[in-house]
């Protein structure tokens, strides 16, 4: 579906061929033009529509290498880290699509894109606190006794991540000025 709306997007005519070629046929004509970057990409387009992203990974990593500007590249190579579950990586890739361009036909879609990811990225933050949460020492919590944990940052910036961990930290003095609360130090929460 996306591969039909993407026909008309890519800029050197990538994906406008309207017969669509065999993998075998893709794989011969690309041997025979290594240097195909259009070719490469209707070829990792074509392994992610046969489910098997992990064969058009490399080829869409390599065509960002020689073309890194290349926006529909960025989104396919993006949708291929998705398909493998690789949430980091495909944000990673959406993010750097909508730099390439901004306004551009693809926006629409990297948007949702993101905000897809961004959700499962999320999920999995959530199954990991889950699952540690059930490895805590089953020992008595003391009455008024917390423990502030750093805060989880899933935006665009990656600079801000490392404020969950100083959030944490204001958030831990803050509560430790009160005689009513026992605030125990991340160190100490597995103590427990």
């Amino acid at each position: 579906m996306a591969l039909a709306f993407l026909s008309g997007c890519a800029s050197t005519g990538a994906l406008q061929r309207t017969e669509p070629l065999s993998l075998d046929a893709l794989e011969t004509e690309l041997g025979q033009n290594p240097g195909d970057l259009d070719l490469g990409l209707r070829l990792g387009a074509a392994y992610r529509r046969a489910d098997q992203p992990q064969r058009a990974i490399p080829v869409l990593e390599q065509i960002l290498e020689f073309r890194p500007s290349d926006q529909t590249a960025a989104f396919f190579l993006g949708l291929a880290y998705e398909d493998v579950q690789a949430w980091d990586a495909a944000l990673r890739l959406y993010e750097q699509s909508l730099k390439l361009d901004p306004n551009g036909r693809l926006q629409e879609q990297v948007q949702t894109r993101v905000r897809r990811v961004r959700r499962e990225l999320l999920r999995e933050t959530i199954a990991e606190s889950l699952r540690t949460e059930g490895q805590l020492v089953e020992a008595p919590v003391l009455p008024n006794t917390i423990a502030v944990y750093p805060f989880v940052y899933r935006g665009p910036d990656s600079e801000l991540a490392s404020l969950g961990h100083a959030f944490a930290a204001m958030l831990t003095t803050d509560l430790s000025q009160t005689d009513r609360l026992s605030v125990l130090e991340r160190t100490d929460v597995n103590i427990l």
